[in-house]
């Protein structure tokens, strides 16, 4: 839940782990682990912070992240996530204003040319 510590980022990309990141500089981490371990194109997947408050980007950070992942010619962004803080109040009015706020996120990176495929929220279902 923590992410992973400044000094892993090569052992991650060796074993083929795919990282969650939130913050230019561990985009930046990565994008020279995977050039010194001579990959091509190490997935990733960025966490927004959509309101719950811990880990993610912020939304207003997004658009420097993302000229920081136009400048990682190692990486490809293949994941999209934020994690809900009432996932399981199906009803709470926090639920829908957080998924509101992650589907904006999703489309300033599809404006920036990026499309993840693999896109994710955790929220419980019945």
């Amino acid at each position: 839940m923590t992410g992973f510590w400044r000094g892993e980022e090569e052992d991650i990309v060796r074993l083929g782990l795919t990282p969650t990141v939130w913050e230019t500089g561990q985009i930046e981490l990565f994008e020279r682990a995977a050039k010194s371990v001579g990959v091509s194109k190490h997935p990733i997947h960025l966490k927004v912070d959509s309101g719950m408050g811990r880990l993610g980007a912020a939304p207003e950070d997004l658009p420097r992240i993302c000229a920081v992942l136009k400048s990682s010619p190692h990486l490809t962004l293949e994941g999209l996530s934020t994690h809900l803080a009432s996932s399981e109040v199906l009803d709470e009015p926090s639920v829908a204003a957080q998924l509101q706020v992650f589907d904006e996120a999703r489309e300033l990176l599809r404006s920036e040319g990026f499309d993840p495929p693999l896109i994710h929220a955790a929220i419980r279902t019945p």
